[in-house]
């Protein structure tokens, strides 16, 4: 499979082809079963794109006014992330949920909105009913550039953490915490602090949006000279709390000995749905052994920064009546917007 589809992998990597005859490669593929899912074909993309993740997504090329697949000549620059049948206008919400991140200060992806007529590649997702009016998300890859590919690695890979442990456990037992991701940033001079407070702010981003899915394999470093590591842009944010009630991140913040008492349960155990605090920001400092003041301001601005246009910005969106309350519902009932809420003396609707 890496033969036929390994020349357009993430980051740096190329996977060079062999020779497979076409009763080989099929087997290979479907393992002999006749019945398979409507995204698997027996035959895969000659040179073609390969995407993880659940959502239907396929690696494109913008030409003359089409989104079109690989050519043998040129990488794909391009993911196009598809419409899904039971979470509508799943794109839209990932598109706004991108600038919500962004105007509170992350470092994102670049990403935008397109018909999906404009689409000219084949595929095997059911995408339910589309029409004229059904848009995707291109997302801009940020491991390709016009001078060539640029490497990246996403933190299961940089820990060494298989991809069915990404949510940092296993049966049970704690393995990995956002504590551990920002030891490792930490741990290179080229990203240090700063990168510590940009995951912070990333976290309470996703409070805010109620996205529980920043897992290991949703942060990642690049290296732009080729040897150096920088934390990536932030993408695959969505805003879920617009879909249904989301609480909680996909890791713990901290390990449970060194949760703050404070943030205990009643039964005098951690929360299982730990949330970003000023104690929890001071706990993890001082196990980083880094300022505090810092930390904490760059939690706090991201928060200001959301109160003062996400509301806005929500209202203004391309996504249902419906999607909108209850992401304003979530945003709003955040301990941290309350406050700011409080402090401002508005008591009336944003």
């Amino acid at each position: 499979m890496l033969a036929a589809c390994g020349k357009d992998l993430p980051g740096g990597i190329y996977a060079l082809p062999v020779d497979l005859s076409h009763e080989e490669m099929q087997r290979y593929v479907t393992e002999d079963n006749d019945a398979l899912e409507m995204s698997v074909v027996a035959q895969p993309l000659d040179e073609g794109v390969s995407l993880s993740g659940v959502q239907p997504k396929v690696g494109a090329n913008f030409h003359d006014g089409r989104y079109v697949g690989r050519t043998k000549n040129q990488d794909t620059h391009i993911i196009a992330k598809l419409p899904v049948v039971n979470q509508p206008l799943l794109p839209e919400v990932e598109e706004l949920s991108l600038r919500l991140a962004h105007a509170a200060g992350v470092d994102t992806c670049s990403a935008r909105l397109a018909p999906l007529e404009l689409l000219e590649i084949e595929h095997g997702y059911d995408l339910g009913e589309t029409d004229s009016q059904t848009q995707f998300l291109a997302v801009q890859r940020f491991d390709r550039t016009p001078d060539g590919r640029v490497h990246c690695e996403d933190i299961a890979q940089v820990l060494g953490v298989m991809p069915e442990d990404k949510y940092g456990e296993l049966n049970g037992d704690e393995r990995t915490t956002y504590l551990d991701v920002a030891a490792v940033l930490h741990s290179f001079a080229s990203m240090g602090e700063e990168a510590v407070h940009e995951l912070l702010r990333r976290i309470v981003v996703n409070e805010l949006l109620g996205n529980p899915d920043m897992h290991l394999k949703n942060i990642g470093v690049i290296y732009r000279d080729g040897v150096t590591p920088t934390l990536s842009p932030a993408y695959d944010i969505v805003a879920y709390a617009a879909f249904s009630k989301n609480t909680g991140h996909a890791l713990r913040l901290l390990p449970r000995s060194l949760y703050p008492l404070r943030e205990h349960s009643q039964e005098g155990l951690p929360s299982p749905k730990q949330k970003l605090s000023p104690a929890v920001v001071r706990a993890m400092c001082q196990a980083l052994n880094i300022i505090e003041a810092p930390a904490t301001a760059a939690v706090r601005e991201a928060v200001k920064k959301a109160f003062k246009s996400w509301p806005q910005m929500i209202e203004e969106s391309a996504i249902t009546a419906a999607q909108k309350a209850r992401l304003l519902d979530h945003f709003r009932s955040h301990t941290m917007i309350q406050s700011l809420q409080h402090r401002a003396g508005r008591h009336k609707t944003f």
